[in-house]
């Protein structure tokens, strides 16, 4: 389609599909050509009306910048008030992987509805056996309701960026189950 360097080299960022009058009404496009970005969940990042690379360029990198990857805001003492995603880490390859995977763009959307924390994990100690930790890393995500903390996700071991993003989805949904009732 385009030729323009910078644009190849953005395209390997986006997934290319081709839309139908369908589509572009529900997306409530009202100019050809035009560019619509999602994201995976389908949130809209950005769009525009193209006629050459440039106009096509600027829509494109906007949408790069929306989420980028962003360092994990650590909490010493959580209040509560949002789900609270505890890593208990140690020294080793898998634990800093975890860390990174925390900070990937697809879960930046995702940062100001938790509060974390870091922890050493420590094997055999009564923190790890009350909560039934068993290896480093492990992701628990709790919710203190009448004064007591809950397990509503747990994962333990090497976990890449989505796998985290799936328990977070669903500690939301769970944490705010109570609340529609």
């Amino acid at each position: 389609m385009f030729a323009m360097e910078d644009i190849v080299k953005l395209s390997r960022e986006f997934v290319a599909v081709k839309g139908n009058q369908k589509l572009a009404n529900q997306l409530k496009v009202a100019f050809a050509p035009s560019v619509v970005i999602l994201d995976a969940d389908g949130d809209e990042l950005g769009r525009g009306i193209f006629s050459d690379e440039a106009s096509l360029k600027k829509p494109l990198d906007a949408a790069l910048k929306k989420y980028v990857s962003k360092e994990i805001s650590w909490s010493e003492s959580p209040s509560g008030t949002r789900p609270v995603l505890t890593v208990y880490v140690d020294d080793k390859k898998d634990s800093e992987e975890l860390l990174k995977a925390l900070t990937d763009r697809t879960l930046v959307k995702l940062h100001d509805r938790f509060e974390f924390v870091k922890k050493t994990y420590e094997k055999g100690s009564e923190e790890a056996k009350a909560l039934s930790i068993l290896q480093a890393p492990t992701v628990l995500i709790t919710k203190v309701q009448d004064g007591k903390t809950g397990v509503i996700e747990k994962l333990g071991g090497k976990q890449s960026a989505t796998a985290v993003k799936i328990a977070m989805l669903r500690a939301l949904k769970k944490f705010e189950e109570p609340s529609k009732r």
